[in-house]
């Protein structure tokens, strides 16, 4: 489905939200805006914004955008925007509140109740909306499983945040912050993860080419951190329809699509990249398909089963290399270093051997003695037949074969008939 409005417009994000009970898409770039039903290509009216948008969050079919620095506003049904506050970076767990960064620490501000409660102190004093990151998740969304895990199996909550700030991962539940997680990296994004049209997990998204899964164990939360090939543009994953605890991913850098497939509590990732159009955001619509922006303002749906069947292709596979990969590489070289030891003996006897051969042809040709050598099948000596019947002969061939070659000493024993057969046997080693 391309996208069509009444004056230029290039379109960088995108997302799907029930907007009035109509699945509408919102599609903006800076301060500039598009809405339409969703599946209608109809040529439509670019709005202006109050400021640059950074996410267009929905509650219970309302619409609320989160502006850059600061500014959270309430779109109307007649597509006009409404101040909630000018101040705010960001909506707590129900729409009438907001938070509000004041002198380095965060509050949160009650419109209905006109009243603030201080939450924690915040990882930079000058923070904004793109600092901060804010996920709202609820009973009807969100797994049983998952929300027992994130509440500490506190059945009565029905909805709470989850709000990233820098390395922190903290909640708020009943205007309380609790940190469930520090991270080593910057964490970028929150994305819920499907599955069966709920949320079982979430992916952070951190400032490198790292990924965090937080999913339910046990209720319990389990933090795994995920290595992907690249950087991260924008990022969608779910779980598998057919495989347990299969997680796949979806994600974008520089125009390019990569899929990948990870097993839950196992190292192993597999990625692959895919030649595709050139896209500019992901956004998962369901739990059976994902869509993707691309540059000629084109919206493009990527089922699930595409995904999973791309990611059964074993060919062009990537695989994380990881410390403990590396356990036996001290026998595998021990081994690799044995071999090369018997290799350099084998060659030492092919090289004595030979200097035998060179020897024998040489005194061959310069006594022109018809020679003919053969070595035993059932022992370790040579067999050679020489004409002459001259006993300087023997003398000549005690020269040559009687020698130290590589510490090992050759006897030598004639037996004088019409034709001499000189048998030349290694002698028994010295004791």
């Amino acid at each position: 489905m391309y996208i069509n409005t009444n004056t230029h417009f290039l379109p960088k994000n995108f997302i799907v939200h029930t907007f009035y009970g109509e699945r509408t898409c919102f599609c903006w770039n800076q301060n500039e805006l598009i809405i339409f039903p969703y599946g209608n290509n109809d040529s439509v009216e670019v709005l202006i914004a109050p400021a640059p948008i950074k996410i267009v969050q929905c509650f219970d079919g309302r619409i609320f955008l989160i502006c850059i620095p600061r500014g959270v506003y309430k779109l109307s049904r007649d597509r006009e925007f409404a101040v909630l506050s000018k101040s705010a970076i960001g909506i707590g767990t129900v729409f009438y509140e907001v938070l509000i960064p004041r002198n380095g620490y965060l509050y949160l501000d009650n419109k209905q109740k006109m009243s603030n409660k201080l939450l924690f102190k915040l990882s930079s004093k000058e923070i904004n909306s793109n600092q901060l990151c804010v996920h709202l998740l609820n009973v009807e969304t969100t797994t049983e499983c998952f929300m027992k895990a994130l509440t500490n199996n506190y059945s009565t909550v029905e909805n709470l945040c989850i709000i990233a700030d820098g390395q922190k991962l903290l909640t708020l539940i009943n205007e309380t912050v609790q940190i469930i997680h520090s991270s080593i990296y910057s964490i970028r994004d929150v994305i819920p993860v499907w599955k069966n049209n709920k949320i079982v997990a979430l992916l952070l998204a951190t400032t490198t080419n790292v990924v965090v899964i937080m999913h339910p164990k046990d209720d319990t939360l389990i933090f795994e951190t995920i290595y992907l090939k690249t950087e991260i543009q924008a990022i969608c994953a779910g779980f598998s329809q057919s495989l347990d605890d299969m997680l796949w991913i979806v994600y974008l850098y520089e125009s390019q699509l990569y899929y990948a497939k990870k097993q839950l509590l196992v190292d192993d990732i597999h990625q692959i990249r895919i030649q595709d159009k050139s896209f500019v955001c992901l956004h998962t619509y369901d739990s059976k398909m994902i869509l993707g922006l691309t540059q000629d303002k084109q919206l493009v749906e990527i089922s699930i089963n595409t995904i999973e069947r791309n990611l059964s292709i074993e060919n062009d596979t990537f695989i994380n290399l990881h410390s403990n990969m590396l356990e036996t590489a001290t026998v595998i070289m021990e081994k690799i270093y044995k071999g090369t030891q018997e290799l350099q003996v084998l060659n030492e006897t092919l090289t004595t051997e030979t200097d035998k051969l060179k020897r024998i042809n040489l005194y061959a040709h310069k006594d022109k003695n018809p020679l003919r050598l053969s070595r035993s099948t059932n022992h370790s000596w040579y067999l050679l037949m020489v004409t002459d019947e001259d006993d300087s002969t023997d003398e000549a061939f005690r020269d040559i074969f009687k020698t130290d070659n590589s510490l090992r000493e050759f006897s030598i024993h004639v037996n004088k008939q019409t034709s001499k057969r000189i048998e030349i046997a290694p002698a028994k080693p010295k004791i």
